[in-house]
């Protein structure tokens, strides 16, 4: 599996162990054990998120990264912050407020100016 290859790399490995012990602190495990107890569903619905937000858009990107030049793939990273806006607004009902509206054009623009300077050379 392609995704085997990605996070056997050392630096991958690092890379996951350093964010995993970072987040610990913030994590309140007595409560999470406690919720997962009484509701296991969590555990499975937990898991997706973790996969859907997180493990999946990481190989995605690792692996897009072989098929085109760095320049294009951080300018495409550079829409997820205005992709995830969008899909809170859809998915989950979230208010759009003017903050919301405003970085969203902010970010489109500054993707347009990207683009646009690479399509001129």
């Amino acid at each position: 599996m392609a995704s085997s290859v990605i996070i056997s790399s050392p630096q991958n490995k690092a890379f996951f162990m350093a964010v995993t012990i970072s987040l610990i602190p913030f994590v309140k495990l007595p409560e999470v054990f406690s919720s997962l107890m009484t509701s296991p569903a969590l555990l499975g619905k937990g898991l997706a998120l973790g996969l859907v937000s997180t493990f999946f858009p990481f190989v995605s990107y690792t692996l897009g990264l072989r098929q085109m030049e760095a320049g294009k793939a951080s300018v495409l990273a550079f829409s997820e912050p205005m992709v995830a806006a969008v899909a809170g607004i859809v998915v989950f009902g979230e208010m759009l407020r003017v903050e919301n509206v405003l970085g969203i054009l902010l970010i489109f623009t500054a993707l347009v100016v990207l683009n646009s300077r690479n399509v001129k050379r």
